[in-house]
């Protein structure tokens, strides 16, 4: 096996630690009323199966989104204030219970006021689905990369 071989099977999570993450967020989906500590749960666990670079909950009934970009991203410039949050990607996604895959930001047209906000952070591609349980919508989890196709 080559030096790089070993790195990569070393930095890639196996397959069973993946399936073990994804448990425990379905577990954290059912059991955490707290929406900011399930944001926290989601954040910490999702890393462990696919990489991102930011992740976004909104959050339905606080009607907020919450926001943890990487190092690397550029904070945007335009107040969470100013954003009407019935216009974004994440308050789609909730009211339509879809998911939405976009490969290259740069071509969406349907979501103006996140598609700027995302490319000043630096980001270029993103997936965004529903977070919901067999009783309850709870809001929708956005996750996006700096590369483009990521999703």
């Amino acid at each position: 096996m080559t030096s790089s071989a070993v790195l990569e099977t070393e930095s890639t999570p196996s397959t069973a630690s993946r399936y073990e993450a994804l448990i425990r967020i379905a577990a954290s989906l059912r059991a955490q009323p707290e929406p900011r500590k399930l944001f926290d749960i989601l954040a910490h666990e999702l890393g462990q199966v696919v990489q991102f670079d930011a992740i976004a909950q909104f959050d339905e009934r606080s009607d907020k989104m919450h926001w943890h970009l990487c190092p690397g991203c550029v904070k945007p410039k335009a107040p969470s204030s100013e954003i009407d949050k019935e216009q974004t990607l994440a308050a789609w996604v909730f009211r339509n219970q879809k998911t939405v895959v976009i490969a290259n930001l740069a071509d969406e047209r349907r979501f103006p006021v996140t598609t700027s906000l995302m490319i000043q952070a630096g980001l270029q591609s993103v997936c965004a689905f529903p977070l919901s349980t067999a009783h309850r919508h709870l809001g929708s989890l956005v996750i996006a990369s700096v590369h483009r196709g990521a999703y």
